[in-house]
C-alpha cells in the first residue's frame, strides 16, 4: 500500500486513509476547512430544531403560570378584589397547558408524530381562544361597570396567558411544519 504525506503535520500515513492518524486531518477530498462548516452547519440545524419546541415549552409554561395569577382586578373605593384565572377558565387553561408542557418535552428529542404536532396545534389555538374571550369580556364588564366607585381591568395572569397561549400556537405551527 502507497504512503503519502499529511500536509498539516508532516506524518505518513496511508494513502487510502480519510483522516491523518497523527493530527486528525481529512484527507483526500475532504479539506480542514469543509469540516468546520460541516459541524457549524450541524450545529446549527440541531439548534433550529429544538427553537420550535422551546417556544412551545416556554408559551406553555407561562399559560399554566398566568393561570394561578390573577385574570380581573376589581377596584372599589374601600379597596381592589382579584379573581383569579382558577376561579373560571384557568382550570381548563392549566391542564390544556400542562398537557402542552409535556408535550413539548418529548419534542425536544426525539421529536413527535405529525399527529401529535396537529393535537398541539389545536390544544395552543384553544387555549388562545379561552384567553382571548375572557379578555374581551372582561374588558366589556370593564366598560359597563366602570364609574367613580368602581372599576374593573384585566389582570397580569390573564395577560400573561394571552401571550403564552400565542407563544405556544407559533411553537405549534413550527413544530407542524417541521414534520
Amino acid at each position: 500500500m502507497a504512503l503519502t504525506t499529511c500536509p498539516e503535520c508532516g506524518h505518513e500515513v496511508s494513502s487510502g486513509a480519510t483522516t491523518c492518524v497523527n493530527c486528525g486531518r481529512p484527507l483526500g477530498g475532504a479539506t480542514a476547512e469543509a469540516v468546520p462548516e460541516a459541524v457549524a452547519a450541524a450545529s446549527e440545524e440541531a439548534g433550529a430544531a429544538r427553537t420550535w419546541p422551546t417556544a412551545l415549552l416556554v408559551g406553555a409554561a407561562a399559560v399554566v403560570i398566568g393561570s394561578f395569577l390573577p385574570w380581573a382586578t376589581v377596584s372599589i373605593f374601600l379597596g381592589s378584589v382579584n379573581v383569579a384565572g382558577t376561579d373560571g377558565d384557568g382550570v381548563l387553561t392549566v391542564v390544556i397547558g400542562a398537557v402542552l408542557v409535556f408535550v413539548a418535552f418529548r419534542a425536544m428529542n426525539p421529536g413527535i408524530g405529525r399527529g401529535a404536532a396537529i393535537f398541539t396545534v389545536i390544544a395552543a389555538l384553544i387555549l388562545f381562544a379561552i384567553a382571548l374571550y375572557d379578555f374581551i369580556d372582561i374588558q366589556r364588564v370593564a366598560s359597563d361597570l366602570s364609574t367613580d366607585l368602581a372599576q374593573a381591568s384585566v389582570g397580569i395572569g390573564l395577560w400573561i396567558v394571552l401571550v403564552g397561549s400565542g407563544a405556544a400556537a407559533a411553537g405549534s405551527f413550527g413544530l407542524l411544519k417541521r414534520r
